[in-house]
């Protein structure tokens, strides 16, 4: 499907009326607005906070310039008066038009792509959906850390979708985690104006919601930190000191739990859970006129309940705890003021002698990036540089060693004589790359054409024609992996690697098994998701009727169907592929 002609008409006339105004917005705003004072203000913020990422905090001074001006009606209104006799017509009804349709922020998630750069969209906070035309979103679904997240942007609506304007921000932060931020910020401004009036007044929650810990930064026997927790008006409950930590400050009080006792046990009854609580931050703090329970993950929270004998919640959503520490970080008010989930102890201990561990630190990071870039350490050179025990850091080189070896996927020896070299096997840094789209993922060089479209056409018989027209054929050649493993991100890395091996040994025929297991080894997390053999055969199909039906890869002779299951025959990089796409070195 293509975008209708309207549509694209509106888009275009949009991005050339912005382009026109873009400077007298940015005059108005900072010589005629008392607004300016706020742009000033959240850069100082920035620079404070974040002062060596001059780029992010240009993109984000402009988008929130333009934030300012473009949702608000009046101040529309006034600088189209102001610059009467200097803007054109059409200048002059663009700004008319987005008087009457004023920008606003969207926190939201893709429903669905109808076709290239072009999606229907769910706001998160609000549940109304809208049709976005959105290059840039399209962009960030080729590169495996922005795909498949939430998005916020300032958006403007055309009259026929909505456009953004400025950044597109990714964060794996749910609406919960925003609205939790929101109502720490500004509840009033939050719950009667929205979103959007909520960052014009506090354009730092946008900066909170752009550094974000890892997806797998924060957890504990393979759960996640979180934080769960409740508000109720009374509670009757005596907290021990034997078993509670407790800090009491007259009308506020903390109670921090560090021994269970018997009488939680059988509220309770998990002797598993109560022999581990240390890292479930249960507590209960006593407000000045509610009281709040904590802990830091749902089933912990669940055993706190029970034993202050208090109902659960209904709807209950927890809030990321690397947002939480980061607010705290920056000394916002939290809800549970004067109290902090950052560690009271951890000024004292830092009084108290330690062992100096910059230097294992340095060295760490040196051999983490020589193992993950492929190149050669000298661990006993190293320690001898940095001053520390040689024999303790190759303890620590065979620690890591041995993470990495129980990583890996075993190969069984009957499979073993499948394995294939020749080929440069990517860095664990390079692997990343892998996860990416092919045109972005920078393995590549690519002849994106018009004529590359044709060829492939014709080759195939025009039995992807739409799609083609659509996509492109590199795009088109990713979404077929996509859709036949169990997301994009596996039929990416499949992809690439399939590429990458078959280009780097285009002067001989490999066997399909020995790439899937080639595979299968480069990225052992597929095997979490994937017997090898049931791999090998979703693999091998897609190879055989995209590569091998259409002339991208050329078969030594007709391939049986049980052949095709396991894998067991060859292919070739022909040279239409040859000519297309090369690896780069």
């Amino acid at each position: 499907m293509k975008i209708p002609t309207p549509i694209v008409q509106a888009c275009e006339a949009f991005s050339r009326r912005y382009e026109d105004l873009e400077f007298n917005i940015d005059e108005y705003v900072m010589d005629y607005d008392a607004n300016s004072e706020l742009v000033v203000s959240f850069v100082e913020f920035l620079h404070t906070v974040i002062p060596d990422a001059g780029e992010y905090v240009d993109a984000l001074a402009i988008q929130y310039t333009d934030a300012l001006f473009l949702t608000d009606p009046k101040a529309i209104r006034r600088m189209r008066a102001l610059f009467a006799d200097t803007l054109s017509d059409d200048a002059q009804d663009a700004l008319i038009e987005w008087e009457q349709r004023p920008a606003f922020f969207s926190f939201f998630t893709i429903q669905e792509r109808i076709c290239k750069d072009f999606f229907v969209i769910e706001d998160r906070l609000t549940g109304d959906t809208y049709r976005l035309y959105s290059p840039g979103l399209q962009t960030m679904q080729e590169e495996r850390e922005s795909r498949d997240l939430q998005y916020f942007s300032l958006m403007m609506d055309n009259g026929q979708c909505l456009q953004t304007s400025g950044m597109i921000h990714y964060t794996i932060y749910t609406s919960s985690d925003v609205i939790f931020l929101c109502n720490t910020l500004d509840k009033a401004t939050f719950s009667t104006s929205g979103f959007t009036s909520l960052l014009i007044k506090h354009p730092m929650a946008m900066f909170f919601l752009d550094f974000q810990a890892s997806f797998d930064a924060l957890s504990h026997k393979g759960q996640a930190f979180e934080v769960y927790c409740t508000t109720v008006d009374t509670l009757r409950y005596t907290f021990y000191p034997e078993y509670w930590k407790v800090d009491n400050r007259g009308k506020v009080a903390s109670y921090v739990l560090e021994h269970p006792s018997d009488a939680m046990r059988s509220a309770f009854p998990d002797e598993e859970f109560w022999s581990d609580i240390a890292f479930t931050g249960m507590r209960v703090f006593k407000l000045e006129k509610q009281w709040m329970v904590m802990a830091m993950n749902r089933y912990a929270f669940e055993a706190l309940m029970a034993v202050l004998d208090l109902p659960l919640p209904e709807g209950l959503q927890p809030v990321a705890l690397s947002l939480v520490l980061r607010m705290e970080k920056h000394q916002l008010r939290m809800p549970w003021a004067p109290f902090s989930l950052i560690n009271n102890d951890m000024q004292a201990q830092k009084e108290e002698p330690s062992i100096d561990m910059s230097g294992f630190n340095v060295f760490f990071e040196k051999y983490s990036n020589a193992y993950n870039n492929g190149t050669p350490f000298d661990s006993a050179l190293e320690a001898k540089k940095l001053g520390i025990d040689e024999d303790v850091a190759k303890d620590i080189i065979e620690q890591l060693l041995k993470k990495h070896a129980n990583r890996e996927f075993q190969v069984s020896e009957a499979d073993a004589q499948y394995r294939i070299d020749g080929w440069p096997v990517p860095s664990p840094a390079k692997r990343s790359k892998f996860g990416n789209g092919i045109l972005s993922s920078n393995l590549f060089l690519c002849l994106d054409t018009d004529e590359t479209d044709s060829a492939f056409n014709a080759l195939s018989g025009n039995q992807w024609r739409d799609a083609i027209e659509e996509l492109g054929f590199f795009v088109f050649l990713q979404e077929s992996f996509g859709d036949v493993f169990y997301d994009d991100n596996d039929g990416f890395f499949v992809l690439n690697s399939f590429l990458w091996i078959i280009l780097h040994l285009r002067e001989q025929k490999v066997l399909v098994r020995s790439i899937a297991l080639e595979i299968f080894c480069l990225f052992p997390y597929l095997n979490e998701f994937y017997e090898l053999d049931s791999f090998v055969e979703i693999f091998s199909e897609k190879v055989y009727s995209l590569f091998c039906r259409t002339s991208l890869c050329s078969i030594a002779s007709r391939v049986k169907r049980e052949e095709r299951k396991r894998g067991m025959y060859t292919v070739q990089a022909s040279s239409f592929l040859q000519s297309i796409i090369r690896p780069i070195p």
